[in-house]
């Protein structure tokens, strides 16, 4: 398959029914106002998805508060820890590993018949460094982007960004 080609973006619907089953609770989505900024003044996650033959396919951009509260809500931790990983702004240990879990499934909204399969890259943690292919999609490179706000039943809200690459895009 060409590694090439323009992948998919998820409709809402798509977001809602994969969070809601890997999560095993309600969850709503609803297409943001205003973009997810990728900037040091909100902290984020960034995730990186590639083709086997190594090309970025696509990234997600979900803020701190999506981040921990979806690592929280996939293991049922108590819902305050992960507001107090949101109060200390830090993703670390098991809800990192936890929120891992989360990314990788949603590989699954940037893969189709029609493109080379994309599996989980890496994720980068709040103030890491990224990668200049990665942050070429972040500007907005040759790319597509959905924003959605994101609510877990019991757990709150937090944004996620999905950002998929377009034909002839900076491989990496």
């Amino acid at each position: 398959m060409d590694s090439n080609a323009d992948f998919p973006l998820p409709l809402q619907e798509a977001v809602r029914d994969l969070l809601g089953d890997l999560l095993s609770r309600g969850c709503a989505v609803d297409k943001a106002t205003e973009p997810l900024a990728f900037s040091a003044e909100v902290p984020a996650v960034v995730v990186t998805y590639r083709t086997e033959d190594g090309v970025i396919a696509g990234v997600v951009l979900a803020d701190l508060p999506l981040a921990c509260r979806a690592g929280s809500a996939l293991v049922m931790m108590p819902s305050n820890v992960a507001e107090e990983a949101i109060a200390s702004e830090e993703l670390d240990g098991d809800m990192q590993d936890c929120f891992n879990e989360v990314a990788n499934v949603l590989a699954r909204l940037l893969n189709s018949a029609d493109t080379p399969h994309v599996k989980l890259d890496r994720t980068y943690r709040v103030g890491e460094l990224i990668p200049g292919p990665a942050r070429a999609l972040l500007r907005g490179d040759r790319c597509r982007r959905r924003d959605y706000v994101v609510s877990i039943e019991e757990y709150g809200e937090g944004r996620l960004t999905i950002i998929s690459r377009q034909r002839a895009a900076l491989a990496a």
